[in-house]
């Protein structure tokens, strides 16, 4: 029986994110932010997880794969501040259990960051997001995101709102909006697939 699980960059730099699973690299180029990948296809069992970018000290973390589970891992940073002022950035790993199946688009969030909460407007209503708990949200086929109140002056049905990011599933199934800090301020978005990946794999 083979297994997997789903990586998410959430780390907001320009360099990219690179993942290696028992000392192996996975994925050569990295990963931008943002960026999501199934690593499915392996042995049952533990295995160690290295996440490095550019001069952030690397971070490592175990991680079992288990029958009928697909695991999201989610590589984000921890910003804190010193007492002289200066900030410290260190890599951080969230990882989240598969939501339970379920019929039609079906969609949780979650914010991948230190700090206590963000407010994210979703599909027009105000949704308050704790730091690395899971919101289920309501929503039917699409998804529009932003961190600002739509404008009213926009017709939401034929314009794109500058404030929102719109993601639109072509396959019903459970998705995961992730949110994370973006350099400088602000907020950035990904929408992943949270499906269970299993595989008969003959001896």
């Amino acid at each position: 029986m083979h297994a997997g699980f789903g990586f998410v960059n959430a780390i907001p730099r320009e360099t990219r994110t690179f993942l290696k699973i028992n000392g192996n690299s996975y994925k050569q180029k990295g990963f931008v932010a943002g960026a999501f990948s199934t690593a499915g296809s392996r042995p049952l069992g533990t295995y160690t997880m290295t996440i490095e970018n550019g001069d952030l000290k690397a971070k490592q973390h175990t991680l079992t794969i288990k029958e009928n589970q697909t695991p999201i891992m989610i590589a984000y940073l921890e910003i804190r501040e010193r007492k002289n002022g200066e900030t410290e950035e260190e890599i951080e790993i969230l990882q989240l259990p598969n939501a339970p199946k379920a019929q039609g688009f079906v969609y949780h969030a979650v914010y991948a960051s230190n700090k206590p909460f963000c407010t994210l407007y979703i599909d027009g209503k105000p949704v308050k997001l704790e730091s690395k708990k899971i919101v289920k949200l309501t929503a039917g086929g699409g998804l529009a995101v932003g961190v600002k109140p739509p404008d009213p002056r926009i017709d939401q049905s034929r314009e794109q709102d500058p404030n929102t990011t719109s993601f639109t599933p072509e396959e019903p199934g459970n998705y995961l909006l992730v949110a994370y800090d973006a350099p400088g301020g602000g907020l950035k978005f990904a929408l992943v697939d949270d499906r269970v990946y299993t595989e008969l794999v003959a001896n």
